[in-house]
């Protein structure tokens, strides 16, 4: 068939594209402004907590001793900013969730941009682009789940919508305080030196610093914006709400389907059974620790990591369900207890070439096996998989 270009198609792609672009840009620039504006107004809130004109210590410490104190304060005030206006952006992205999402069956990541869901209606596995893909379940008895998707105009890429849930948000708003106190700790440390070194000089305690704080809450100035916020922090918390809300309504739309799957997974499957699955994947992903013992001091900085790389395979079980795979996954993370049997797995795949030394962003072409390949596994008694070593 020959192909045929088409002028109207190319010039709509590319005035799609440019007004993405100019969107970002028209962001970018209000984005800019707010940060720059809020930045002043804190300073001059700030002031009246502290009876101290945090404008003149903001000049006095770049020009002193107190220049460290000014440049962490800029960088916290900066990520605290960043946070404070992702939280701003809620009802924009819940209003995109509430009118766009969709919803369908767990499968399993293709890649690191694609997932392969399933689709009740069409009774197949579809490929969705979603951002953060979804991985496979880990266990046959959470096979199936609900998985959500939004779009977010202007742009294209379906969002996964647990990034909404009511356990981010949470996490979310607590990291925004976090920020916050850590902000005023030291700028009432800046102002504690600029008051020093002033003729003549003046004292500002912690305990007077946090009566001050405290009076002023019920002042104009403070009290609107403290309302403002608290406001988009409840509006963010909602979100999970809505999140939860969706998933359940997709939950029910699709219910006789994932209890007649789950009915024949566990009709086949018991804990201590050998079964055979099929490699269909792979990818590279890191894990924070949160288990490292405080205090210990170390030999080197090799032995103590804040994060490690983990390797999640995924694979096929063709027979339990009639029609329909079953997909599962395992992940390892990367300890002396376990390369052996990731060693096991990335014999069938291409050799690993990170890009921009970071295995995480590695060639979606990696994602796929060299060659078909099968592997024996236990059903452990929590029913998730374990790997029988060859």
């Amino acid at each position: 068939m020959k192909m045929v270009f088409s002028p109207f198609g190319y010039k709509f792609l590319l005035s799609r594209r440019s007004a993405q672009l100019s969107f970002i840009l028209i962001l970018f620039l209000i984005l800019l402004a707010l940060i720059i504006g809020g930045a002043y107004y804190f300073l001059v809130a700030f002031s009246q907590v502290t009876s101290v004109n945090m404008v003149a210590a903001m000049t006095w410490g770049l020009k002193s001793d107190g220049r460290p104190l000014v440049l962490i304060s800029a960088l916290i005030y900066f990520v605290f900013a960043l946070l404070l206006l992702g939280m701003l952006q809620k009802p924009y992205l819940l209003l995109n969730m509430g009118l766009s999402h969709q919803g369908a069956l767990r499968g399993y990541a293709e890649s690191t941009k694609t997932a392969r869901l399933y689709d009740p209606v069409r009774q197949e596995y579809v490929s969705v682009a979603m951002n953060p893909p979804a991985l496979a379940a880990e266990r046959f008895d959470r096979a199936f789940e609900v998985v959500t998707t939004y779009r977010l105009f202007p742009f294209d890429t379906p969002l996964n919508a647990r990034g909404q849930s009511f356990v981010r948000a949470v996490f979310h708003i607590l990291v925004i305080v976090l920020f916050f106190c850590l902000l005023c700790l030291f700028q009432y440390m800046l102002a504690r030196n600029y008051l020093d070194a002033i003729q003549p000089p003046r004292q500002l305690t912690f305990q007077l610093f946090l009566s001050q704080g405290w009076a002023s809450v019920r002042e104009p100035l403070l009290s609107r914006p403290l309302a403002f916020i608290l406001l988009f922090f409840l509006i963010s918390l909602s979100g999970g709400v809505l999140e939860r809300y969706i998933r359940h309504g997709y939950e029910e739309r699709f219910a006789d389907v994932r209890n007649s799957f789950q009915r024949q997974i566990m009709a086949g499957v018991r804990p201590g059974q050998l079964i055979r699955g099929r490699l269909v994947g792979r990818m590279f992903n890191y894990k924070k620790l949160h288990d490292e013992a405080i205090g210990v001091s170390f030999k080197s900085d090799q032995d103590y990591r804040r994060t490690i790389s983990t390797t999640t395979y995924t694979f096929a079980f063709e027979d339990m369900v009639r029609r329909t795979p079953v997909y599962l996954c395992i992940t390892y993370e990367d300890f002396a207890d376990q390369i052996p049997r990731i060693k096991q797995l990335d014999r069938f795949f291409p050799p690993r070439v990170p890009v921009w030394k970071d295995p995480t962003f590695s060639d979606p072409r990696l994602m796929e096996p060299t060659e078909p390949r099968e592997f024996t596994f236990t059903v452990n008694d929590d029913y998730s998989i374990a790997l029988v070593p060859e």
